[in-house]
């Protein structure tokens, strides 16, 4: 608002001065008003027309993306979200190694040189997570991978990955968790409990695979798949160590002196058990039926896995001892497991508490029931005099053989091996940060009559465990049954400061029901042991691990 004023007057301070008039002063006072008006209007516009900006180019923000939960993020300029994670853990155990208790290889012999009493990990990883949606639905890349150094395993640093795999349209490909398995220990426990069970979840290295998911709609999915069996020549000791096949079990191998120096090769401080696998020839086909709700998971799994054995020691034409191709082989078998398992989420006692079970059942197919195949466990206490009071041995294959004829009746076919396992879990949080865990398992291995009859085929009498070759005179023990079992009872506590740091503690005691019995005698040092007799009977460990890990949006 401008308020007009006669310019031939102006305030005082002693009130009003008049000017004296001049000619035409009041034409050329409102012209000189007005062109002043006009310039200075010029003026403005001009210098604000100088200072308009030139144009920016658009700026791409980084934008939440809310499709798949916490973490992820619109990468700019595309419709794909993407999440990165990552973790840090630093762990120590007693009586363990990587989580495993020592109940097998030099670890086992419990002597003051052959067994570290206390171990460590340190590992580090990170994950890339990207998905973008397609008119198929969801098209996902997963990966998973680091380093870890773990003693006395891994004494250097070593590279791993664990998880590997595209998801799209319902198929998944790639190193991912099994479609077999469903309930794991591995939110319950620190330790390698997977000698319980045969899972391939979470933190194992996954499984190979080619899988189809489908929808059934009010969470129900039927899944088939077919997945890495691991059978190769180098048996569970070569790169299919994380699949599930175990080890046809030659137990003429090709060593004079036949199955007294194979079981010799079990109970040797550094040699393991020795396959005779033939070569892949299917992989494993493994299906399911599951449902994911608000109260839980549920699951029922069915697999098949091929038994496929090199060649007798000394059978057929031409045959020449040594795994010759002259020689002949017995018919591969199919093994089968099944499993039903099951996680129940019990908010109403207190937000994250769970329960879960597994309960398996295999017949030449012992990778799904259990991840051990060999246990050989000496007395914890030093030995007397050279003399050892105790030993425990176990060791299994998803089949064994001999040549034809080892024993009356017997054409030389594979026989299966047996094995049922049950584990289960629960966890309750006392508060938000601290919760306490309580799991434990038990697995059983057995065999059939015919195979118990090539293992042991003089009695129990001149067949001396695990180290006198048959025929041999020795102390004999009292029962030669290859049959045994184990099982694991542990409690883990996890204090949680922040929801990115883990501090907690797991102990676990393992037990070994070992297969045969009674006096024995060893031929060969085992370790700073030396050749001696043992009273072979049940043997039992005590692992305590402690963690601290950093979690990365976890």
């Amino acid at each position: 608002m401008y308020q007009l004023v006669h310019l031939d007057t102006m305030d005082t301070a002693g009130g009003k001065e008049t000017l004296p008039p001049t000619k035409g002063g009041t034409m050329r006072t409102m012209k000189a008003l007005l062109l002043g008006s006009a310039a200075g209007l010029v003026a403005v516009g001009g210098a604000q027309a100088a200072d308009l900006p030139v144009k920016a180019k658009p700026v791409e923000y980084v934008k939440v993306c809310t499709l798949y939960g916490a973490g992820f993020y619109y990468v700019p300029g595309t419709d794909t979200c993407l999440k990165l994670g990552a973790y840090f853990r630093f762990q120590i155990e007693s009586d363990a190694s990587g989580g495993t208790t020592f109940m097998n290889g030099a670890p086992g012999l419990y002597t003051r040189t052959d067994t570290p009493n206390t171990n460590h990990r340190v590992r580090a990883a990170f994950s890339w997570d990207s998905r973008t949606q397609t008119e198929y639905g969801t098209l996902r890349m997963y990966f998973r991978g680091g380093w870890e150094q773990t003693t006395p395993g891994t004494p250097d640093e070593t590279v791993f990955w664990d998880r590997g795999f595209i998801q799209f349209a319902g198929f998944t490909v790639g190193r991912a968790e099994s479609f077999f398995d469903l309930f794991s220990f591995s939110p319950y426990s620190y330790g390698g409990t997977g000698r319980i069970s045969g899972n391939q979840t979470v933190e194992s290295r996954g499984v190979m695979q080619f899988g189809y998911t489908a929808q059934l709609g009010n969470g129900f999915t039927a899944g088939i798949a077919i997945e890495d069996g691991g059978n190769s020549s180098a048996g569970p000791n070569g790169n299919n160590a994380r699949a599930r096949g175990y080890s046809v079990l030659d137990l003429d191998g090709a060593v004079a002196g036949g199955i007294g120096n194979t079981v010799i090769s079990f109970a040797n401080a550094t040699a393991t058990l020795t396959p005779d696998n033939g070569s892949s020839s299917a992989p494993d086909i493994v299906g399911n039926v599951r449902v994911d709700q608000a109260w839980g998971s549920a699951q029922l799994a069915g697999a098949l896995h091929w038994n496929r054995a090199g060649y007798y020691s000394a059978f057929g034409p031409g045959c020449v001892p040594g795994n010759s191709t002259r020689c002949e082989n017995p018919e591969q078998e199919i093994g089968w497991a099944v499993m039903g398992s099951m996680i129940v989420n019990l908010p109403m006692i207190a937000p994250g508490d769970t329960i879960g079970f597994a309960a398996t059942f295999s017949e030449g197919a012992l990778g799904y029931a259990t991840r051990d195949r060999i246990f050989r466990l000496w007395h914890h206490g030093d030995s007397n005099g050279g003399l050892v009071s105790s030993y425990g041995v176990g060791f299994s294959g998803d089949s064994v053989f001999r040549n034809p004829g080892a024993i009356p009746g017997y054409a030389g076919q594979l026989e299966l091996t047996q094995a049922w396992s049950f584990s289960a879990g629960a966890q309750h949080f006392w508060t938000p940060q601290l919760r306490t865990s309580l799991y434990g398992g038990y697995v059983s291995i057995e065999h059939s009559d015919v195979a118990k009859a090539l293992i042991c085929p003089a009695g129990p009498g001149p067949f001396v465990v695990p180290v006198i070759p048959v025929g041999t005179s020795g102390l004999g023990v009292t029962n030669c049954d290859p049959d045994y079992s184990y099982w694991a009872i542990g409690s883990r506590t996890q204090w949680n400061p922040h929801p990115y740091l883990d501090i907690g503690v797991d102990v676990m005691w393992t037990r070994l029901n070992t297969a045969f019995a009674g006096p024995g005698v060893t031929t060969t040092a085992q370790g700073a042991h030396p050749a001696q007799v043992v009273n072979i009977e049940d043997q039992d460990a005590l692992s305590v691990l402690g963690r601290v890990q950093y979690n990365f949006i976890p």
